[in-house]
């Protein structure tokens, strides 16, 4: 669970991102995203937010194929972006499904209703890559009937703002503490459930590969899929132009089984890693490369024999990414 911020931290910040709001509705659409990208390039460039980390990504992504020039122009790239993300974000209840359509277009949507014509409902899975928001947006002003499963921000007001906004589109946001037994349900009534499959996953030993390291994986995705007997369909909303969008849809095929309930649901999950790791390698500058998706594996977490035996037929050396070892294999910050 996501530490809560003193109280004097919350409030200051709902107080900034109110203010922020109500100067958002200044500019016109089509330039809603100029602040928020003024504003990367300051967090990056002046205060260096997180600037490490995202530099420290992108080595262990791409290695020596990136200078360290180029690097950090990309690094300032996402910045600028995600801070534009986020402007378009909170100018969604601004849009009419006419705009949403206009602004959002939907390269291959039969993907989606052919697998929802099943009627086991269908797992739709991203990353934190482009406009996720804006494509469970018009999939839900669509009426496909989206459920999302959402995770606790640290600020709750940040949590309502930003609930507020998906539910004011039809989309149901389903938290912890009923997610499974919520997403099952919705999966039942034939809807699409939505969830974000790159958040580091402390509480469970589930590890897949993502270029070519180690990363821990939320099994959720892949093990409601196998629950419910529902497809897999891998999405991403990418930005083509100013607050212009396309979103594409790829089926996961579900491996072959092997007789092995873990190794299945590894199998799966690591399917889906690799979308996104593809998606990742095209849209470098439209993912959140600033969270810390490669950690060394804790010393405390003792790998199951059917996750290591995993890890190291896809090449990976265990010992070399835990603990000790792991750090060792941290990259020099440029």
């Amino acid at each position: 669970m996501a530490r809560r911020p003193p109280m004097l931290r919350t409030w200051s910040e709902a107080g900034a991102l109110l203010v922020f709001q109500g100067l958002l509705r200044l500019f016109p659409l089509s330039l809603v995203h100029v602040p928020g990208a003024a504003l990367g390039w300051v967090l990056f460039h002046v205060f260096r937010v997180g600037r490490g980390a995202t530099l420290r990504n992108l080595t262990f992504a791409f290695g020596d194929r990136l200078s360290p020039a180029r690097r950090r122009r990309l690094a300032g790239a996402v910045y600028r972006f995600f801070g534009g993300m986020i402007c378009e974000v909170l100018a969604i209840p601004r849009l009419s499904l006419a705009d949403l359509q206009q602004r959002v277009t939907l390269d291959n949507p039969d993907v989606l209703r052919d697998a929802q014509a099943g009627g086991r409902g269908v797992v739709l899975v991203s990353g934190h890559l482009g406009n996720w928001e804006l494509m469970g947006a018009v999939l839900s002003r669509s009426g496909m009937g989206l459920s999302m499963y959402v995770g606790a921000q640290r600020n709750p007001f940040v949590d309502n703002v930003l609930n507020r906004i998906r539910r004011s589109q039809g989309t149901e946001t389903i938290g912890r503490g009923v997610a499974m037994r919520g997403l099952l349900r919705a999966l039942r009534g034939g809807g699409i459930v939505a969830m974000l499959a790159d958040q580091h996953y402390s509480r469970k030993r589930h590890y897949v590969t993502c270029f070519g390291r180690p990363v821990s994986m939320v099994p959720g995705p892949a093990s409601l899929a196998q629950r419910a007997g529902a497809p897999v369909i891998f999405g991403i909303c990418v930005r083509t132009a100013r607050f212009r969008y396309r979103v594409r849809f790829t089926p996961i095929a579900p491996p072959p089984p092997s007789g092995d309930a873990e190794r299945d649901l590894l199998a799966l999950s690591q399917a889906i890693s690799d979308a996104l790791e593809q998606a990742m390698r095209e849209h470098p500058e439209q993912y959140f490369w600033m969270h810390r998706r490669w950690r060394p594996i804790p010393q405390r977490v003792e790998l199951s024999e059917v996750n290591r035996a995993f890890l190291e037929a896809q090449g990976i050396d265990v010992a070399a990414h835990t603990a000790e070892g792991g750090r060792a294999l941290q990259p020099s910050q440029q």
